[in-house]
């Protein structure tokens, strides 16, 4: 611990004698001005979207196109889920085979996610759906 407390002095020294602080403040300064000035682009990113369905939480993977501080918003849904109920979707019932019994699962269709998804966040210019997972009917229902 103290050998790397004596780099970290050695270091400081070192661009303390060659490196002058106004330099480091404008330095940080046009760094966070292009930052800003970046943020204003349009974008296109892939995210994993949590929706909860029918108490079920699935990850839709989604292409969406928007301005870079409005990506920051759609971010923090890749954390935490969207709740759409089931009335927004159009979907069908359909069995399939899961170990060896039959589960019935609702299908949804693409379009109506994408409906729903975009619904949510009004600043996004376009969301593409992609393959949306089998969400299985809970015994509740």
């Amino acid at each position: 611990m103290m050998r790397i407390r004596q780099i970290i002095d050695f270091v400081k020294g070192v661009l303390k004698r060659y490196i002058s602080p106004a330099f480091v403040v404008l330095f940080c300064a046009s760094f966070i001005l292009w930052y800003i000035l970046k943020l204003g682009n349009t974008y296109v990113t892939e995210y994993d979207i949590k929706v909860e369905i029918a108490g079920e939480t699935i990850k839709v993977p989604c292409r969406v196109q928007a301005v870079g501080t409005d990506l920051l918003d759609v971010r923090k849904f890749t954390r935490r889920s969207i709740h759409i109920p089931l009335k927004e979707l159009e979907y069908s019932v359909e069995p399939h085979l899961v170990d060896g019994d039959t589960t019935e699962f609702y299908v949804i269709n693409p379009h109506s996610m994408r409906s729903a998804i975009s619904g949510r966040f009004k600043a996004v210019k376009d969301i593409s759906v992609g393959t949306i997972p089998l969400v299985p009917i809970s015994a509740e229902e």
